[in-house]
C-alpha cells in the first residue's frame, strides 16, 4: 500500500492523481477503482494505470509530512490547496488543531455507525460457523474410527455453511467501510475548504 501522497517523477514531469481523476473519468472508474484497493487509489500501482507508464519509468516517490508545502512538488500543493485530493486521503497536518478536533469527533460518530452495521453482521457469521462446526463433530467423532468418508463428507458441508456465512458478511462490511471512508473524507476535505482550518503552512 502507497502512502497519501505518492507521486512519479519522470524527467521534469510530476504524475499523481487527484479525487477528479479516480472517481469522475471513465479509467478512474473502470480501471483504477476495480483494480486498486480503496488505500491505493493514490499509489503508484494506480498512477501508472492511469498514465500508462511502464513499471520501471520515472521515480516513485512519496511523503506523508505535510507539516510545510515545501515536502511537495508545487502542482501537488496547487492540488491539496484546491481540495482536488478530496476522497484520497486526510492529513492532520493540513488542518488546524481546532478543526481537527471537530474532524476527530464526527469521525468517531462514523466509525460508531460503521460498527453498528458490521458487529452484529460477524456475530451471525461467527455464530452460523460455531454450530456449523458444532454439528461437524457431532457426526464425525463418534464416526472416525469407522469412516473418513463421512467426516470428508460433512466437512465440505461445514465449509460450505461457513464459506455461505463469510460471504454475506462480506457483504456487510466492504459497504459499510466504504460509507464509513467516504465520510471521514467528507467531512475532512470540506473542513479543509474553510481558509481558517487549515495549518497556517497551508492557507
Amino acid at each position: 500500500m502507497c502512502e497519501f501522497i505518492s507521486w512519479i517523477e519522470k524527467r521534469d514531469k510530476v504524475f499523481f492523481l487527484t479525487g477528479k481523476q479516480v472517481f469522475h473519468t471513465r479509467i478512474g472508474k473502470e480501471v483504477i477503482q476495480k483494480q486498486c484497493g480503496l488505500d491505493d487509489y493514490t499509489g503508484h500501482g494506480a498512477i501508472r494505470l492511469f498514465y500508462g507508464l511502464e513499471q520501471d519509468e520515472g521515480m516513485d516517490k512519496e511523503c506523508t509530512d505535510f507539516s510545510t508545502p515545501d515536502n511537495f512538488p508545487a502542482a501537488i500543493v496547487r492540488a491539496i490547496k484546491k481540495g482536488d485530493m478530496r476522497g484520497l486521503g486526510t492529513a492532520v497536518q493540513l488542518l488546524s488543531e481546532l478543526a481537527w478536533v471537530e474532524h476527530e469527533r464526527i469521525e468517531q460518530s462514523a466509525w460508531v455507525e460503521y460498527k453498528k452495521i458490521v458487529q452484529p453482521a460477524l456475530a451471525k457469521c461467527e455464530r452460523i460457523e460455531q454450530s456449523a462446526w458444532v454439528e461437524y463433530k457431532k457426526i464425525v467423532q463418534p464416526a472416525l474410527a469407522k469412516c473418513e468418508r463421512i467426516e470428508h463428507s460433512t466437512l465440505v458441508e461445514h465449509k460450505r455453511i461457513v464459506l455461505l456465512a463469510w460471504v454475506e458478511y462480506e457483504r456487510t462490511w466492504r459497504p459499510a467501510l466504504v460509507e464509513y471512508k467516504k465520510t471521514v473524507q467528507q467531512v475532512f476535505w470540506d473542513l479543509f475548504a474553510i481558509l481558517e482550518n487549515r495549518n497556517y503552512a497551508w492557507k
